[in-house]
């Protein structure tokens, strides 16, 4: 690699790095990729340290290491970085019994259902070969801040069209980013070190994900909104 190219994912967990000095393998790893700069970060550090201590699992984080306006937000980047990622720093230490997760917005980032549908079918490393990898994708509509929001709100609490239009009340926020601070506002820290409340959080984020007035599937996330992040939570948790 040229010393000049700018790395495009970081690391938050030693996980791997401990299992290759050690040269056992030790915890199944479930590596978390994500294409937010800001919220997504944040939120998946904490899980990874509320787990730490109490899973059969570690979490492996790289988020993508970008800029806000860069505009490489687009899943196919993410993909991409996955794939870079793969090859330089983990394929001659990875577990058969290891995950790989994309967790991505379906946004606004498909021009139609077609390419969306293609994206999901194309989620693999290698396809083909003897080495293919499944990259599992979480997806959410209109964004991540519906999984948050599922932490604090029933579903008979919010206002579903709005949230499915999702249009920006000003120039910086969309509905949802400004209904979910509005929210944060009155609710728990999540910077506070404390398991039990952080699962109940998670449990009724997973309670209120599975309420089939919201979409269940990545497939059917396309026209309905919905998250299946709550399936990485179920494994963790």
């Amino acid at each position: 690699m040229p010393k000049n190219k700018r790395n495009l994912f970081s690391d938050f967990d030693d996980s791997l790095k401990e299992r290759v000095t050690k040269k056992i393998i030790w915890k199944k790893i479930i590596f978390i990729a994500y294409e937010g700069v800001e919220t997504e970060p944040k939120y998946f550090k904490h899980i990874a340290k509320y787990i730490k201590d109490n899973s059969e699992f570690n979490i492996n984080l790289f988020p993508i290491d970008r800029e806000k306006s860069d505009g490489k937000s687009h899943p196919k980047h993410v993909k991409a970085v996955l794939e870079e990622y793969f090859e330089r720093k983990i394929k001659n230490n990875f577990s058969k019994n290891d995950e790989y997760w994309i967790v991505i917005d379906k946004d606004r980032h498909f021009r139609n259902e077609k390419a969306y549908k293609e994206f999901l079918n194309d989620l693999y490393i290698n396809k083909g070969k003897k080495n293919e990898l499944e990259i599992k994708a979480a997806v959410s509509n209109p964004s991540f801040e519906i999984w948050l929001i599922l932490h604090y709100k029933n579903l008979e609490e919010l206002e579903l069209d709005k949230i499915k239009e999702n249009k920006k009340v000003n120039s910086k926020k969309t509905y949802i980013k400004d209904y979910l601070k509005k929210i944060l506002i009155h609710q728990i820290s999540w910077d506070k070190n404390d398991y039990n409340t952080c699962l109940k959080l998670i449990q009724k984020a997973i309670k209120n994900a599975e309420n089939p007035i919201l979409a269940q599937s990545n497939e059917e996330m396309y026209n309905e909104i919905g998250t299946t992040i709550k399936e990485i939570m179920k494994k963790l948790f």
